[in-house]
């Protein structure tokens, strides 16, 4: 898993922003977006903030599983 997903409720594009070991989420949500101006805590890893911001609870709920989880 290595691209982001869009913004599940406006569809804005997310981005990914390193500063040193860090990693985070960049969105421009809508104005009108519920997200905004949420961030996704920095994490340490390229892989594991894609994780976090790619899950959906609903996609859990579904039972989707995640191939980075085994």
């Amino acid at each position: 898993m290595s691209e982001l997903k869009d913004c599940p409720f406006c569809g804005a594009p997310a981005k990914l922003e390193r500063r040193g070991d860090l990693w985070s989420v960049k969105v421009h949500h809508t104005n009108d977006c519920v997200m905004r101006p949420f961030e996704v805590i920095p994490t340490f890893g390229k892989e594991a903030i894609i994780r976090k911001w790619n899950t959906r609870k609903i996609e859990k709920r579904r039972g989707i599983d995640d191939p980075l989880d085994d």
